[in-house]
């Protein structure tokens, strides 16, 4: 198991969900699953 994976565990464990990342529009959207939230953060792809 890498890196990414064992954080994504962790943060499923630990926090019920995945990690979110701030939007940027400047980012090509096919790595975003989602739109942005009222917080303008944005679930990211596995």
């Amino acid at each position: 198991m890498n890196y990414f994976e064992r954080l994504l565990d962790y943060c499923n464990d630990k926090y019920n969900g995945v990690p979110k990342a701030p939007w940027d529009g400047g980012i090509n959207p096919v790595l975003y699953l989602s739109e942005p939230d009222e917080e303008e953060y944005i679930f990211g792809s596995q």
